[in-house]
């Protein structure tokens, strides 16, 4: 294994010194940390065909997801799921009041976050019937 590291790295180095004479004979002048930017862009490179997104995208509940926005609307569909959650735009709310009351000084909360089935088709996040219309139409401010 050792053998192959040091062959590799050295294939590496190699790689880089051709791709410095050809940059260089094209009359570009030196940078200063090329090498490591050439590293970084040979390991993204070689990971990109590994990539995997995730299917669902979770979030710290103070932002909205900016997919709550799509148009046409109609893609937002009420979907029953056989798990339960939190409502995400409940959770939002009292994690807001809770920001606002730390900086006037003041104590309070909403109550408790409901848990509901139903989850947006396209946002993928569990919302209580009362809150389905309203995250799709609230105007995120940060």
């Amino acid at each position: 294994m050792l053998m192959f590291y040091y062959l590799l790295d050295t294939a590496i180095c190699n790689t880089y010194i051709l791709s410095e004479y050809h940059r260089k004979s094209k009359g570009y002048k030196y940078v200063r940390g090329t090498y490591r930017a050439f590293r970084e862009a040979l390991i993204n490179e070689l990971l990109l065909q590994y990539k995997i997104e995730p299917a669902r995208k979770y979030s710290n509940g103070r932002h909205l997801p900016a997919c709550r926005l799509a148009r046409p609307n109609n893609i937002h569909e009420k979907m029953k799921t056989t798990y339960c959650s939190r409502c995400y735009f409940c959770r939002f709310r009292k994690d807001m009041l809770k920001k606002r009351l730390s900086i006037i000084g003041g104590v309070g909360s909403l109550s408790n976050i409901r848990q509901t089935q139903v989850m947006c088709k396209h946002c993928q996040v569990y919302l209580c019937t009362n809150c389905f219309p309203l995250f799709h139409d609230f105007e995120d401010f940060q």
